[in-house]
C-alpha cells in the first residue's frame, strides 16, 4: 500500500515523468498495482481495503489515453 501511495503522490508531484522510474509502461504498471489489489481485496472487508480500493481507483484515472 505505501508503494502505490508513494507512486500517486510522486505523479501528483512530478507529473508524466514519474513513469520514467518504471520498466514497464504506465498501462503495465497500473494493471500490476490493480490486479494486486483485487486479489488482496478479494474476500478481505475492513477499512483498510476500502483505503486501498480507493487509491486503486484513484491509480486507475491516472490511466491515461497515451500509454
Amino acid at each position: 500500500m505505501h508503494n502505490l501511495y508513494s507512486l500517486y503522490e510522486d505523479y501528483q508531484k512530478q507529473g508524466e515523468k514519474v513513469w520514467a522510474n518504471f520498466n514497464a509502461s504506465r498501462r503495465d504498471v497500473i494493471w500490476y498495482y490493480q490486479t494486486v489489489i483485487k486479489a488482496i481485496c478479494l474476500n478481505a472487508s475492513g477499512e483498510i481495503f476500502d483505503d486501498l480500493k480507493q487509491l486503486g481507483e484513484r491509480i486507475d484515472e491516472l490511466n491515461g489515453e497515451d500509454n
